[in-house]
């Protein structure tokens, strides 16, 4: 089965949180890691539990989507590290000038 026959429900926020597998782990509901989430093979059957859902907004994608948006979330962590790295290393920062 390929991963495009495979699908997540996701849960729309700011943070990238994946449906949990409640078979695999009973200490949450949401999980940023894609090991915990389930993992649905066909889009009826997601779609099922995200009618039962009552609080926020869903959205039922695939696992393809899913492992790239994990990847695209960590490169964009990178980036924010990186530059505020950059940032304090800089000996003409405002910290290094005194106007903090």
């Amino acid at each position: 089965m390929k991963e495009t026959d495979k699908y997540i429900l996701r849960k729309i926020s700011n943070d990238l949180l994946f449906y949990v597998d409640r078979a695999k782990t009973k200490r949450f509901w949401w999980s940023y890691d894609l090991k915990y989430a389930m993992i649905f093979t066909s889009k009826d059957a997601a779609n099922s539990i995200k009618s039962k859902l009552n609080f926020g907004q869903f959205e039922v994608i695939t696992l393809e989507d899913a492992k790239s948006l994990r990847l695209q979330k960590n490169e964009n962590h990178k980036l924010m590290i990186a530059s505020k790295e950059l940032y304090e290393d800089h000996p003409f920062s405002s910290d290094a000038l005194g106007q903090w």
